[in-house]
């Protein structure tokens, strides 16, 4: 026999609880398995090869985004389809579904029990954010765990950390030569600041994105009257530990970024030559050795173009092709192969010059010759004109 003080607060737990109807308890578990499914997402792509900048940007972009609709639609779209599937049939009482009364329910189980969904919702929510920034921060400082020393523009020496897995460089970056004539400079095809930028940016994307997923009450609950959109918790970007994830990939990437810009500085024996004006360095050599065949030294222009020659060789064998520098791997073949080609262009010019000279200086000395022939050839009418 049942005690009827046992009868009296089972009563009152069943009217105070929701998990009285078979259907409330699928619901629970058919919303727990969409929960399971979420945590499988990530807000970011962790890919293992080298990429460029906008490569990176395009597969965090993309990441973020499909993430980020899963959540809104997809996921919110599943929750609400099993909730009405199951309670379709309950026309009246705590669990109605077309109540249009807010007082009737506020007061109702049905109230409750949404609650109670979007609570699981928002625990699952909270806990992709974190797996998916804390491997977003381990990605990072694993893709900066090494130490490079610049021994030349052609050596570099990469230290990796013994706690980081061995890894290609994350960014690909090329050498390129920005403005024209005496403004140009070597830099790099995107700026290093922005090496910087990027990372972080989808770092609060994922946070941003997450903080305005309207509850599944509000969708469930049409026929009610909503003065604004209530939207489910987040992950603030001043909790601690967010903070904390942030300053940790600011930090290594400020000190991998470092190496790249001093790597730049190596060029700098090589800025008065990127500068130089072909056509106005022919035209002083040919002043100053062929402006006239007083002045016209070919050996002087043979020993420029042999230098030219030397140093196109040289600049080829000198700077590499591609250079790793930890979080980086810089290309350089644009500006070598440019650098070769302007030494080559000078030479070929510098040849031109000594053919042209030759050749006008030739034609003045047979002219002369031939001046002296045509009055060689005059005839002599008394021995006093041949004098």
């Amino acid at each position: 026999q049942i005690p009827g003080e046992f009868r009296e607060r089972f009563s009152e737990f069943l009217f105070n609880s929701f998990l009285t109807k078979p259907e409330i308890i699928k619901v629970i578990v058919q919303v727990k398995a969409e929960c399971l499914k979420v945590l499988q997402t990530s807000f970011f792509s962790f890919g293992t090869k080298t990429v460029r900048w906008d490569e990176f940007q395009q597969q965090q972009k993309m990441a973020t985004e499909a993430a980020a609709l899963y959540l809104k639609d997809t996921w919110a779209s599943n929750v609400i389809g099993h909730i009405r599937a199951s309670l379709k049939d309950v026309k009246k009482g705590w669990f109605n579904l077309e109540e249009s009364s807010n007082e009737v329910y506020g007061f109702s189980k049905l109230k409750k029990f949404l609650m109670f969904l979007n609570f699981m919702m928002e625990d699952s929510m909270r806990y992709l954010l974190e797996v998916s920034l804390t491997n977003y921060k381990n990605y990072i400082v694993d893709a900066c765990a090494s130490t490079v020393t610049i021994n030349s523009v052609s050596d570099a020496t990469v230290t990796q950390s013994s706690s980081a897995s061995r890894r290609l460089p994350l960014f690909q970056v090329d050498l390129v030569v920005e403005g024209e004539g005496a403004e140009s400079v070597f830099a790099y095809s995107n700026p290093e600041a922005a090496f910087l930028s990027l990372p972080l940016k989808y770092f609060d994307s994922a946070l941003m994105l997450t903080g305005n997923i309207v509850q599944i009450e509000k969708r469930v609950m049409v026929k009610l009257f909503w003065s604004n959109d209530p939207l489910m918790a987040s992950v603030h970007a001043v909790e601690d530990w967010v903070v904390e994830l942030r300053k940790t990939i600011e930090a290594d990437l400020t000190r991998s970024i470092k190496p790249v810009t001093e790597y730049l500085t190596k060029y700098d024996e090589f800025l008065e030559f990127l500068k130089l004006d072909v056509a106005e360095y022919i035209a002083g050599i040919e002043a100053e050795y062929a402006s006239s065949e007083e002045t016209w030294d070919v050996q002087a222009v043979k020993k420029l173009y042999l230098k030219h020659l030397a140093k196109e060789k040289e600049v080829k064998e000198k700077l590499p092709g591609t250079i790793s520098l930890g979080l980086f791997s810089v290309r350089c073949l644009k500006v070598r192969t440019m650098l070769c080609e302007k030494h080559a262009e000078i030479a070929r010019l510098l040849v031109e010059l000594i053919a042209t000279k030759t050749d006008e200086f030739a034609a003045n000395t047979c002219n002369i010759f031939n001046d002296i022939s045509h009055k060689l050839d005059v005839p002599c009418n008394d021995i006093e004109e041949v004098t």
